[in-house]
């Protein structure tokens, strides 16, 4: 009996030993999807791993595309920059559609509205898309609209141009934001016009529904002009702080040498928003505010392109097109690490100083994200 117990231990300590543990992954990443070293090790991982570290799930996604909240939540990471892939449709109105000015709302995923204003006929004025369908729940969807355009009484998103019901029951949720579709813009972004170069980067689906939009917005005469396909490539070596959504804008507060290094003026004392400062491509000194959805991962970062300003982006929406630099810095919610997310900030502090003259330089590794401005 003796020799047997003996044998027994020996057998289940080798099938420890033979065990690797779980890598590391930044909270907040969606392991199945993410592009970035660790995510992908944690893949090559999944696949090798004994029956026992199989049952470590790993970073978790909620179906919808965000990421599901989990016990690091209260840790902000800080990453050196990323490098991002940006594909847009883009659709040039102008003033083709004069003197109609409809109101446009930019709609996230989440039901917030980062939009709602007139959309002034001008040259060289156009809207924006990502290249991928997305879709709204029908709670969101049934959302009261902050305006109203008649006395047919109360109005929701659903009966915007930007939210519809598809034939299979879902709702189509087109987030269009307005941009300027000028010299600069051309010089960063190859450009298509009106032919798809590639259905798997341009979605025809979302192509379809963009399109669709454009027609509720503007009449049936939008249909004749055409959608352009423009993507580039984004080197980003400022900072992203990565986050839910209350952790970001709390660490945020309590570094203003970073909030003025992302272009961040001022974080709202009630809600979860900010205010960014924003200098478009003729030098003119605006002003921007965000809001973010609560409880969700957030990136919030320095955009350049026809305007540099601060910006933030829901973290699977940003994970779509962009591979942060790491490894990140973890900030847990006592400031864990300060000294070295300081040594980061005075680091980009030095580079946002001359950042005007770098960025007159390669406008080719330039974006136009959501958050720019016309």
């Amino acid at each position: 009996m003796m020799e047997e117990a003996e044998e027994e231990r020996k057998e289940k300590k080798g099938g420890q030993e033979g065990q690797r543990s779980p890598p590391f992954v930044p909270a907040g990443h969606n392991g199945k999807f993410c592009k970035c070293k660790h995510c992908k090790a944690w893949r090559d991982w999944k696949g090798s791993a004994t029956v026992k570290d199989a049952s470590y799930e790993g970073p978790r996604d909620n179906g919808a595309g965000a990421v599901k909240n989990t016990k690091a939540d209260t840790e902000v990471h800080i990453y050196p920059g990323f490098t991002e892939q940006t594909r847009r449709l883009a659709f040039r109105f102008e003033d083709h559609f004069a003197p109609d000015a409809p109101h446009l709302l930019t709609v996230l995923p989440s039901g917030v509205v980062e939009n709602d204003k007139k959309l002034k006929p001008q040259k060289e004025a156009a809207l924006i898309a990502f290249t991928y369908p997305q879709s709204i729940s029908d709670e969101l969807a049934e959302s009261p609209l902050s305006y109203q355009t008649d006395g047919s009484g109360r109005r929701v998103l659903r009966d915007t141009a930007f939210v519809w019901r598809r034939e299979d029951g879902t709702n189509a949720l087109v987030q269009t934001w307005p941009g300027a579709f000028n010299e600069k813009f051309r010089m960063t972004f190859q450009i298509s016009e009106g032919t798809n170069p590639d259905s798997k980067t341009f979605h025809p689906q979302a192509v379809s529904e963009f399109q669709e939009t454009m027609v509720r917005l503007f009449g049936p005469s939008a249909a004749k002009y055409p959608i352009f396909f423009c993507q580039a490539k984004t080197v980003n070596t400022l900072p992203a702080v990565v986050g839910i959504s209350e952790q970001v804008l709390a660490h945020l507060k309590e570094h203003p040498e970073l909030m003025r290094a992302l272009s961040i003026r001022s974080i709202d004392s009630e809600g979860l928003g900010f205010m960014a400062d924003v200098v478009d491509g003729n030098g003119n000194r605006l002003e921007k505010h965000f809001m973010l959805t609560p409880g969700e991962q957030h990136v919030v970062y320095r955009k350049h392109g026809w305007a540099t300003m601060g910006c933030s982006k829901l973290l699977h929406q940003f994970l779509r097109e962009a591979e942060f630099h790491g490894p990140p810095t973890v900030e847990g919610p006592s400031g864990v690490n300060e000294g070295v997310t300081m040594k980061m900030v005075n680091d980009t502090t030095n580079m946002v100083k001359d950042s005007t003259a770098e960025q007159a330089g390669s406008t080719r590794e330039r974006s136009l994200c959501c958050c720019d401005v016309s």
